[in-house]
């Protein structure tokens, strides 16, 4: 019975952080749109600075610690941009 409840868990949590990563994704490319080209460029190379230290085969989730309020900024601004022109659009 824990064993299943973990492994929900760690599903839900799994897809959250899909989200967080297409959600900042579509915001970099807000900001790229936007001509805010030296931000994106500079918190890109930072993530992915993090990604690649976490990547490794000594690799924990420590290391994704310090992207995470980035990720997550980036994310609300592509998810709000998105549900914006959702709601323009109609």
């Amino acid at each position: 019975m824990k064993a299943a409840w973990n492994e929900g868990l760690q599903t839900i949590f799994t897809g959250l952080l899909g989200v967080w990563y297409v959600g900042s994704g579509l915001g970099m490319r807000e900001l790229w749109r936007d001509r805010n080209r030296q931000a994106v460029v500079v918190v890109f190379a930072f993530i992915s600075y993090f990604c690649l230290l976490s990547a490794g085969p000594e690799a924990n989730t420590r290391f994704r610690v310090p992207i995470m309020p980035f990720v997550a900024v980036l994310s609300g601004l592509g998810l709000a941009r998105l549900a914006a022109r959702r709601h323009a659009s109609r």
